[in-house]
């Protein structure tokens, strides 16, 4: 249960990125996010929270077809959300459009690099510290991805996920052989069983996994040359020792300039909201547990 305790109150503290070395300077940035059930503001927000993802990788100068990356600098946006006006400073709204469903955004930025640069020092350190400790807890994590039709290992949203965990506290374990047992396993609707059990037979001190399939929906380039991207997201998650399965199904879509940009935002709204919705379920759990103590 030390897994739960403290893994709920740092979860939505931390995040990840390394080798910054940005200079201030004024930026031009676009944003983009589907219109989902009529609700513009939320659009409007996400639309701005991926402007500044690219602010943060523009400033890095980080191609766009270097989406590993980019997907990192997403997790820095999701962190720095509460504080954006410490990193970044909107200097104005070039464009602010609803369009076909669609929520656009160009801003006029200036990206606060000396805050930026001290948030990813003790970033790195931290990441150092839990990854040089022998005696950290462990994560299993695995993800895979249909890619026309062949199962296979997501390396950069299992990396993504490995980051939230990291740090969190919580070292994390890549199993091949439980990636192997996933892809085996993958169309069967008990697989998260499965896999558990497999990776119990043979797990050091994990003490939660995480596994999750992820399938493209739909990809289509829309009138206005977006690219619109749906993905569905298929997880079990649990813990060891309860050996509890709980399972998290559901849609993402993602908006973006180019096609593989907006299939990997998609994918990690879809895998960051599977991931909340397990650490809600098992802060319930956790709470049950306590309160059964106390009685």
């Amino acid at each position: 249960m030390k897994f739960f305790k403290m893994f709920f109150s740092v979860f939505l503290m931390c995040g990840l990125i390394f080798g910054m070395s940005f200079k201030a300077e004024a930026l031009e940035v676009r944003g983009h996010a589907p219109i989902l059930n009529g609700n513009e503001n939320t659009a409007k927000n996400e639309a701005v929270r991926n402007a500044i993802t690219q602010a943060f990788a523009v400033t890095e100068k980080v191609s766009p077809e270097d989406l590993p990356r980019i997907m990192r600098f997403s997790i820095l946006a999701d962190i720095l959300e509460n504080r954006r006006d410490d990193y970044v400073t909107i200097n104005k709204y070039i464009e602010d459009k609803a369009d076909n469903g669609v929520y656009s955004v160009v801003l006029d930025v200036t990206v606060n690099s000396e805050e930026l640069r001290e948030t990813a020092r003790g970033v790195r350190e931290q990441v150092k510290n839990v990854n040089a400790n022998p005696n950290r807890d462990k994560v299993q994590i695995s993800i895979v991805d249909n890619v026309k039709g062949n199962y296979v290992y997501d390396d950069m949203m299992t990396y993504f996920l490995d980051g939230k965990f990291n740090l969190a506290g919580y070292a994390y374990d890549n199993s091949t052989e439980v990636t192997a047992c996933l892809i085996k396993n993958v169309t069967d609707p008990n697989f998260g069983a499965k896999v558990r059990d497999f990776a119990l037979e043979n797990h050091d001190n994990e003490i939660a996994f995480f596994y999750g399939i992820l399938n493209t929906k739909s990809v289509e380039k829309l009138k206005n040359g977006l690219y619109k991207a749906t993905i569905h997201a298929n997880f079990s998650a649990g813990s060891f020792e309860m050996g509890n399965i709980e399972r998290y199904e559901r849609d993402s879509v993602g908006v973006a300039e180019t096609e593989a940009v907006a299939v990997g935002l998609a994918k990690v709204r879809v895998t960051s909201a599977c991931m909340e919705a397990f650490t809600e379920q098992a802060i319930m759990d956790f709470d049950s547990i306590l309160t059964e103590t106390v009685d």
